[in-house]
């Protein structure tokens, strides 16, 4: 591999650094070596390739865990994922097991400040169990897929966190009524502080329309992670999540705090392992989710 990037020639070489340097986390990246942009010059073609690709890799990294950022222009950035649930109610008598897969998200910037999104979060197998008579009962139903976008309003400056709005309208397919009456908008702000290219502050408020029968109802949502990039392979992350039912329906008001990890196979390639501990009666008890992000 290494014999094939040194023959790769000088021009296309720039064209990389050229296409990096339109984005402001590079430009971030070369400053950690005491370098400005026009200081490249003084750099071997073999220099040149690792810079860009060590850039690149660092920005793959921070558009996963980053709430606020949008995919690296002209490229696609893929996500594939499960989750598992455990809720044990004791006091009702029942314990629940559910698996989510595949969980797919494909992410591609459209412009310089727009990236289009596409999410199918696949099937869901709930396994409910009564803890007096031993009977267990399967369930299953697929999600339904949503389309949507992430505008970038403004990039970090000193204590102003880099901003962004994302939109997604999941629609029943199932459904034979209007398309307009098949929607459930999602429209969240996602701001985040990233300092010393190690340490990133990332934060989520969002709120979804619902529907229970005929009634539409206005629930919101709120996640804060602080991730640590403890080098260029391995991360670590502490998130905390709420869900807010409009009106305190259903199960109430619900939270999550648990730990994660992150590990960088490739300069292209992510996988998140994150844990997650109910802090409430109305949260499931623990649940863990398995992420793998790929750039092409």
């Amino acid at each position: 591999m290494t014999a094939v990037i040194r023959q790769i020639p000088l021009a296309v070489i720039l064209a990389c650094s050229v296409c990096c340097a339109q984005t402001a986390r590079p430009q971030e990246h070369w400053a950690a070596y005491g370098l400005a942009a026009d200081d490249l010059s003084v750099l071997s073609d073999q220099q040149l390739v690792e810079l860009y690709v060590d850039a690149y890799h660092q920005t793959l990294r921070q558009d996963v865990l980053d709430e606020a950022s949008l995919v690296e222009s002209g490229r696609c950035l893929f996500q594939v994922g499960y989750t598992f649930r455990s809720d044990n109610a004791q006091e009702l008598g029942y314990h629940r097991v559910q698996h989510t897969l595949p969980e797919l998200l494909l992410r591609y910037r459209l412009f310089p400040r727009l990236e289009v999104r596409v999410a199918w979060a696949g099937a869901t197998f709930d396994r409910l169990s009564d803890e007096i008579t031993g009977l267990a009962d399967w369930e299953s139903r697929l999600a339904n897929p949503a389309v949507g976008g992430r505008l970038g309003l403004w990039d970090q400056r000193g204590w102003l966190p880099r901003m962004s709005l994302t939109v997604s309208a999941p629609f029943d397919l199932d459904s034979d009524a209007k398309l307009v009456n098949r929607l459930d908008p999602l429209a969240s702000a996602g701001y985040s502080w990233l300092w010393q290219d190690r340490w990133l502050l990332s934060g989520n408020s969002g709120a979804v329309w619902t529907r229970e029968g005929d009634e539409r109802f206005l629930d919101l949502q709120q996640s804060l992670s602080l991730s640590w990039l403890a080098d260029d392979r391995w991360g670590a992350e502490l998130t905390w999540s709420g869900l807010f039912p409009e009106g305190a329906r259903i199960d109430g008001i619900s939270h999550t705090l648990g730990p994660g990890f992150s590990y960088s196979p490739a300069k292209t390639t992510q996988l998140d392992f994150l844990f997650a501990f109910g802090l409430d009666e109305h949260s499931p008890d623990f649940v863990t989710q398995i992420l793998l992000s790929r750039s092409f």
